[in-house]
């Protein structure tokens, strides 16, 4: 592989992450909701995946139904622990979306608003934005960050709480 970067045909990329072997890069889109996998020795898309072709996506589609077309997803992260990728969808409201790796299923999704700690002084909850996201493999937690909040956030998806 070069040092130089390479294109790709998709365009309106928002979030990326490696995953732990260092072939794949997931990134994802969020004017469609999908989650790309691009192979780096290739430089070519080898899955690109709706939420909505997924199974499981009926229990999150409500979260989509006539939604801002610019809440959709907006961050990537590989789950170490469970070989796992997770997605963000940044409002209205925010969720917290588990993909398994092979980009077939939705395996798990949890709502991110004022009950489990998404808090900020100057805003509501349903005004916090998530912009970007990182699993933390020590703390077996979350980093999410918000633009407008301007706030970072350490999540427990087993707690379904903001741990600080």
């Amino acid at each position: 592989m070069s040092d130089e970067s390479f294109e790709i045909p998709v365009k309106g990329l928002e979030g990326i992450t490696l995953d732990p072997t260092g072939e794949f890069l997931i990134t994802v889109k969020e004017e469609t909701n999908e989650v790309i996998r691009i192979e780096i020795a290739e430089q070519e898309i080898t899955g690109q995946q709706p939420l909505a072709n997924m199974a499981g996506y009926d229990a999150i589609a409500p979260f989509f139904a006539g939604g801002e077309d610019n809440k959709g997803l907006e961050g990537v992260t590989w789950n170490t622990d469970d070989g796992t990728i997770f997605v963000l969808k940044e409002g209205g409201p925010g969720l917290l979306i588990e993909v398994s790796a092979d980009l077939q299923t939705i395996k798990g999704h949890k709502v991110l608003n004022e009950a489990n700690g998404f808090r900020d002084t100057n805003l509501s909850g349903n005004e916090i934005d998530f912009s970007g996201i990182c699993y933390d493999a020590t703390r077996r937690a979350f980093w999410i960050v918000s633009d407008k909040a301007k706030r970072v956030y350490l999540y427990d998806w087993t707690a379904n709480q903001v741990v600080q």
